[in-house]
């Protein structure tokens, strides 16, 4: 049975397909509607956080308790719990109708992973609830959470992963031994800029509330050499930030997802490095399917 792994972004949602070979099959994209798109933007704003399980303190999870109320509410009389969460259930429900290259495979039958941005208005419970509403099955495996897109990409370019991942115990081993990592998403669409950047070891979801992310509306594909220059501008304002009290590391990892990675946007990002007199890897490769070919890659490791 392949492994089925779905991406979502600012701009559209991708799936893929890990085989039992170790190849993938990139199955296709569904572009996002003017309603998506305006969700993920609305979303991405700081006001837009607010407390979701898993909870840190029990405060949160009183100041929760009404709008947990409602989302049951809504789901008892079969509705998706929330307004984002139908738009959700939408985007997935046109992306897992896509048919794969094998005429027997049906998406929507196979358990999945699903990839998404890390936006401050976007929690984990929005993501699995809109699979619930569809009746996907989703897949908990040594990651035990949905992946950000950051985790799935790095996952889908090889990172972080066990050999033994049958065997949990031995797998969270062999991860002690991974090299640690300073990793920067880059995920560059028609419709933003979006940054988020994690010191990373395993490719593990934690659902760290205290996220390094970005986002710009203003900086998407459109005349994207004019604006190569404020893109490395943003990276390098970015990383000045997140690292202030504890100093820049000496070397990034940059991976690049979205659609159109333009050659002006990685020199930007290697000037920007330079201009912080710091070195910087980028991984380039398949960035439009590379962090669904990650979730699919964690969905196949956590099928029995």
């Amino acid at each position: 049975m392949p492994g089925v792994g779905v991406s979502l972004t600012a701009s559209y949602g991708v799936v893929a397909l890990r085989k039992d070979d170790g190849t993938f099959e990139d199955v296709g994209c569904i572009e996002s509607d003017e309603e998506y798109a305006k969700m993920i933007e609305r979303l991405s704003a700081p006001e837009a956080q607010h407390p979701s399980p898993p909870y840190n303190t029990m405060d949160e999870l009183w100041e929760d308790w009404p709008r947990q109320l409602l989302r049951s509410a809504r789901k008892r009389i079969g509705l998706a719990a929330s307004g984002d969460v139908a738009v959700l259930s939408r985007m997935l429900q046109q992306v897992l109708d896509l048919q794969p290259a094998d005429p027997r495979i049906v998406l929507r039958a196979n358990p999945v992973i699903i990839s998404y941005p890390a936006l401050y208005g976007l929690p984990q419970e929005d993501i699995t609830d809109a699979a619930e509403y569809l009746g996907l099955s989703l897949l908990m495996g040594n990651h035990h959470y949905q992946p950000h897109s950051i985790v799935a990409a790095y996952a889908g370019h090889g990172l972080g992963l066990c050999d033994n991942y049958r065997d949990m115990e031995t797998c969270r081993q062999e991860g002690l031994d991974l090299p640690v990592r300073q990793v920067l998403l880059v995920e560059y669409t028609e419709h933003a800029l979006f940054l988020h950047a994690m010191v990373m070891r395993e490719a593990y979801e934690l659902l760290n509330r205290d996220t390094a992310i970005f986002t710009d509306f203003s900086l998407g594909h459109i005349e994207a050499p004019r604006r190569a220059d404020k893109i490395g501008q943003a990276v390098r304002q970015f990383l000045q930030e997140k690292y202030k009290n504890v100093g820049l590391p000496d070397r990034f990892t940059a991976i690049m997802t979205g659609s159109k990675i333009r050659k002006e946007v990685t020199e930007a990002i290697e000037k920007a490095a330079k201009d912080l007199g710091r070195d910087v890897e980028i991984l380039n490769g398949e960035p439009e399917y590379i962090a669904a070919r990650g979730a699919a890659e964690l969905a196949w490791r956590s099928l029995e």
